[in-house]
């Protein structure tokens, strides 16, 4: 998918400012629906601002077993004690331990469901970044941002460069139809610089298969 940043410079601005400010608070939500470029702004975060941390983890936070296994892996890397430890919610104690121990680095819960169980994986106190990407917004979070569709001239762009294409009379209805989520931008894209295809007819073929789904479940 596309690999350039686009038109997301605000959010990942304000996440820099938001961790700079000892006054802020040091856990980050990011809610949106899919599609909506949560995940991409986190990891361009985190790209971007490497160079601060000294541990930079990224977790799949969808199930508390899956977190678990995301923290002994983290565990695995930064060489812990407990790391081959058979018992995991010892490993993931020794990883509590080291977070409430060093402040330089950040952690990313990616789609989570709940903040209570992110905060189950994290010390009660602690100076590192929390950054975490939700479908929606949680009512306990004090700080979070709602991440919202594209502009038409960001998704315009966004499509160009993922497509290769340039526009034709049919892109605003396709940009339209794909809601300005840059995740489906990136996939309409992508088809049409390898199939060759117009913005028209891909929006033609993207109108006809949901005629047809449609249809079958009527």
């Amino acid at each position: 998918l596309d690999s350039r940043f686009i038109g997301r410079e605000e959010f990942v601005t304000n996440l820099y400012q938001f961790f700079d400010c000892k006054d802020s608070g040091n856990i980050q939500v990011l809610h949106g629906p899919s599609g909506i470029g949560k995940t991409r702004i986190a990891a361009e975060y985190a790209r971007r601002f490497a160079s601060r941390y000294q541990f930079i983890g990224w977790a799949d936070a969808g199930e508390p077993l899956t977190l678990e296994l995301e923290f002994s892996r983290f565990a695995a890397e930064l060489q812990l004690p407990e790391k081959d430890n058979p018992d995991i919610k010892l490993v993931v104690s020794g990883m509590k331990s080291w977070l409430s121990e060093h402040s330089d680095w950040l952690l990313v819960f990616d789609e989570a469901e709940s903040l209570r169980k992110v905060r189950h994986f994290l010390p009660s106190k602690f100076s590192g970044h929390v950054l975490v990407t939700a479908p929606r917004v949680f009512t306990d979070a004090a700080q979070h941002s709602a991440v919202t569709p594209l502009t038409y001239d960001e998704s315009l762009d966004l499509l160009f460069h993922t497509s290769g294409v340039n526009p034709d009379d049919q892109t605003v209805d396709l940009i339209a139809l794909l809601k300005h989520l840059p995740l489906s931008l990136c996939l309409a894209g992508s088809y049409v610089r390898e199939t060759g295809q117009s913005h028209g007819k891909y929006l033609e073929a993207l109108i006809d298969s949901s005629v047809g789904i449609v249809n079958e479940e009527a």
